[in-house]
């Protein structure tokens, strides 16, 4: 009996990334071999690649690698949140073309403030935190890029003290996303 579970391969070959699971360095690494395969095709038989998102989030510097590699593909990207998309899987979300960043009324969304576990010499912890202000500026920035937001907005909306879980109503409102479906 033959299976009719497509495979990534065959999913890439119609340009269809699915990223399902935390960002981490090796899904990463998929992921962003996936978009460079498809983004060098000679003649594709489509416009835009179609991703399929189900995130719980992940690490920043895996994420942000996703998110720029998403904004300099030749092809525009279409995103659509399915299930889970919080976190760094949020940041990844918003960062889709404009119009096409789609969820299903049932997808989980959530963002929050980054956490950093860190330890070392007085030095080392110095060094740490000048990186911890620039992830913060990262992510301050690549939310004034995608959504309406000012920056007193995205600190006071997307990155209060607490976790902020929303409807995909408020996250169009917010410019989130663009369609929920």
């Amino acid at each position: 009996m033959k299976s009719t579970i497509a495979t990534s391969i065959e999913l890439r070959e119609q340009g269809m990334v699915n990223i399902c699971g935390a960002i981490s360095d090796d899904s990463m690494k998929t992921i962003v071999e996936e978009l460079v395969y498809i983004n060098t095709m000679v003649k594709p038989n489509f416009k835009a690649i179609q991703m399929i998102l189900n995130s719980p989030g992940g690490t920043m510097p895996a994420g942000f690698m996703v998110t720029d590699f998403i904004e300099f593909s030749k092809m525009p990207v279409y995103i659509t949140g399915l299930g889970t998309c919080a976190s760094m899987g949020l940041l990844i979300l918003c960062s889709g073309t404009k119009g096409h960043r789609i969820i299903t009324k049932n997808t989980r969304l959530l963002s929050h403030q980054y956490s950093w576990e860190t330890s070392g010499k007085y030095h080392e912890l110095i060094a740490d935190r000048k990186e911890q202000n620039m992830v913060q500026e990262r992510m301050i920035r690549h939310y004034l890029k995608h959504t309406k937001l000012n920056k007193r907005q995205i600190k006071e909306i997307l990155l209060p003290a607490t976790d902020v879980w929303m409807t995909g109503k408020e996250a169009k409102k917010y410019g989130l996303i663009d369609k929920v479906v």
